[in-house]
């Protein structure tokens, strides 16, 4: 009951996370029908509520967290996008040429765990700028929005870590 009342705290962001991933599905479905020359067809609506809760599943795991930080979310947006635009081509091209081998069942697989892959890239990302945040003491909510910048402080933090543990290797012998 205290994770359901945590996933309460920031009812905002799990709103949000639920209307990404409903707005994922829907442009889907509304671009598969406009590319194809089709009506949309939303007639499997437990299809629809699955697939969008599985394109929010990252984004619910950031509101979990309470995460307010704009690069994690838009990472975490930058990925789910760019896979659900491959699995439109996929679907697209497929229809417009039938070959007869069906769903690339690989591709499909991966679409299934893959917000389980963006949500430990968004969480990681989340993570290491609040640690960054916390030893640099920087009180303001506004963290610089680059993804080198994320990478290049958690080389810093792994470096420092690193030299500290062989410091104290170093001073035991």
């Amino acid at each position: 009951m205290r994770s359901l009342r945590k996933l309460g705290a920031e009812p905002l962001l799990t709103f949000a996370a639920i209307c990404f991933g409903a707005f994922v599905v829907v442009a889907d479905r509304l671009l598969f029908a406009t590319l194809l020359g089709r009506p949309a067809d939303f007639s499997e609506p437990d299809v629809l509520i699955v697939n969008g809760l599985l394109a929010a599943a990252p984004f619910l795991l950031l509101a979990y967290r309470g995460s307010k930080r704009l690069l994690p979310w838009l990472t975490g947006m930058v990925l789910t996008l760019w896979l659900w635009w491959r699995w439109l081509e996929n679907g697209v091209a497929y229809q417009r040429a039938p070959d007869g081998s069906g769903v690339p069942m690989g591709f499909a697989l991966f679409m299934l765990v893959s917000p389980a892959f963006i949500g430990v890239v968004c969480a990681w990302l989340d993570e290491v700028l609040r640690h960054f945040r916390v030893v640099r003491g920087q009180e303001s909510s506004m963290a610089p929005l680059s993804l080198f910048w994320a990478l290049r402080v958690a080389q810093s933090l792994a470096t420092r870590s690193w030299k500290r543990r062989a410091g104290e290797l170093w001073r035991r012998f």
